[in-house]
């Protein structure tokens, strides 16, 4: 089983024409997947907590996990960056086995 898993996440900044300044952050291969944040930072914190859940519950059904695109495959308007987010699934594990034991 692998711990360390990288994706690109597509982080959408508001425009002067939006009335919201959230961040909204999208994981272009794994379907559904949304959060935001009011700032980078917690647009950041949010999506690795997102991408947590997301590859862990897909793990404890056994599911086949997405394989992240290459960066250079995805296509951005002229609003959005790329950030790649890290999850170390292991370290959920225990968080997750430890509540339970």
């Amino acid at each position: 089983m692998k711990d360390i898993y990288i994706y690109p996440a597509i982080f959408s900044y508001a425009n002067d024409n939006d009335d919201n300044d959230d961040i909204l952050v999208e994981f272009p291969n794994l379907d559904g997947t949304l959060t935001f944040g009011n700032t980078p930072k917690e647009a950041h914190y949010k999506a690795k907590n997102y991408l947590e859940s997301y590859l862990y519950m897909l793990e404890k059904y056994a599911r086949a996990l997405p394989i992240p695109p290459k960066r250079n495959d995805i296509k951005l308007k002229e609003d959005q960056a790329i950030e790649m987010i890290k999850v170390n699934l292991n370290l959920i594990r225990n968080e997750i086995n430890n509540k339970v034991g």
